[in-house]
């Protein structure tokens, strides 16, 4: 089936001006963005669960459950997983992954010794700056440290994301007492000045592409890495670019389409939901009720026959039929039948293994044939990263976290509270 690919809607292009970045003095860095939101850590739920996806400061530890608790795959959610070993979806960054003990998050190295000490109440991944989030109770914001520990960029975000490959980093500042709807969101580089200030109502982080995301009055359009807007605010929706250059744009009538990096609709609007592109090509998108996976002209790859689909990775994809799931190669055949329950099977698969479980308490691994590869022996177990790690947890609520490479071996043994993440 050929999806048209139309030039209509047009949407409108930001006018030629001069570039010029707007630099507004030195960052005390972000607040307890604490992210309310769910934060998917490698061990698993041994913290606070949050109510929506946004780093605002609340207070609270960056840990929860292991199981996804969202299968929207819609434009603003990325499904997606890099293959990239030295990007976001690694677990190691800089040779560091986050680690508790004693109620506070450090740093440990591939030993499993600490090379930052447990003293923070949030931490996230440095990034390829050598920078990484990181905020306390006591001061109540958002801060980036370097990977001796110390604050590069002091606390004072009520929002921030880390930074991404262009060296900008989200962040958003509101009234203490405000709550969400105070936020004002810009970019700041790694020295904590203002690249764009505040201005935004809302913003998602750069991608590769070079684009952002951002909201101004309840429309949406993109800026360029010095803050002109590229597409102007215009659209209800928009989600990130993907490799190949197109992203998901929602229109008036509630219907999804893509454009690409210029404005220009490539893919008409006519779905319910539309995901970002996966670096296979594919993305999965909703009409009638059902999921099927486009490629970048359009044309179905795969028929429309499911009930829930995710985005592919390393050529496989968790779909769900009569709520039941099972995971498809990149020609739609299963690689395994669907048979498992909602939260009986991971909703990704990474470095070829995806978790599972029994019984909701016991986890084990899946290669992406549906062998079990690594026997279910786990109370916790994350996602496998692209670095080929996951985060293991043995023992209950009580119990203790290590981390395993792709056969099941320990690189780190069981002994702290928490390993990991929030979900990105």
């Amino acid at each position: 089936e050929n999806i048209t690919a139309t030039p209509t809607p047009e949407v409108t292009l930001a006018p030629k001006k001069k570039k010029k970045g707007l630099l507004i003095g030195g960052i005390l860095a972000t607040a307890l963005v604490l992210a309310a939101g769910t934060f998917l850590t490698a061990c698993g739920s041994k913290g606070t669960t949050y109510p929506s996806q946004k780093h605002y400061s609340q207070g609270g530890s960056s840990s929860s459950t292991t199981q996804a608790t969202q299968e929207s795959t819609s434009a603003t959610t990325d499904n997606t997983s890099s293959a990239a070993v030295d990007d976001k979806n690694a677990l190691f960054h800089c040779g560091l992954v986050p680690a508790k003990a004693n109620g506070k998050w450090g740093y440990i190295d591939k030993t499993g010794q600490f090379v930052i000490e447990p003293q923070f109440d949030y931490v996230d991944r440095f990034s390829d700056n050598g920078l990484a989030l990181a905020a306390t109770k006591v001061v109540g914001r958002l801060g980036y440290i370097d990977t001796e520990g110390n604050y590069a960029i002091d606390p004072q975000f009520h929002y921030a994301e880390p930074f991404t490959s262009n060296g900008l980093a989200l962040v958003g500042i509101g009234d203490d007492n405000g709550g969400e709807a105070s936020l004002r969101y810009g970019f700041i580089d790694k020295n904590g000045n203002y690249v764009v200030d505040l201005r935004l109502n809302y913003a998602r982080s750069f991608t590769g592409f070079g684009l952002a995301a951002v909201c101004v009055d309840g429309k949406w359009g993109y800026i360029d890495e010095m803050g002109s807007y590229v597409i102007e605010p215009q659209l209800d929706d928009a989600g990130d670019f993907a490799n190949n250059g197109l992203a998901a744009v929602r229109y008036s009538d509630k219907k999804y389409g893509y454009i690409d990096g210029t404005g220009k609709c490539v893919i008409t609007p006519q779905f319910d939901d539309a995901n970002k592109f996966a670096d296979n090509g594919l993305a999965a998108v909703k009409v009638d009720g059902k999921y099927g996976y486009i490629d970048k002209e359009g044309n179905y790859a795969i028929a429309s026959q499911f009930d829930v689909a995710f985005s592919f990775n390393d050529g496989a994809a968790v779909v769900a039929v009569d709520s039941k799931y099972g995971v498809i190669d990149e020609s739609g055949n299963y690689l395994i039948t669907p048979q498992y329950e909602r939260g009986d099977i991971g909703f990704s698969c990474v470095s070829g293994r995806i978790w599972f479980t029994e019984n909701l308490f016991d986890f084990g691994y899946l290669d992406k044939s549906g062998n079990e590869v690594i026997p279910v022996q786990f109370t916790y177990a994350s996602y496998f990263y692209t670095d080929g790690y996951a985060g293991v947890g043995i023992g209950g609520i009580d119990g203790k976290c290590g981390i395993i490479d792709t056969d099941g071996n320990y690189l780190v043994e069981p002994q702290f509270d928490d390993i990991g993440y929030r979900d990105d």
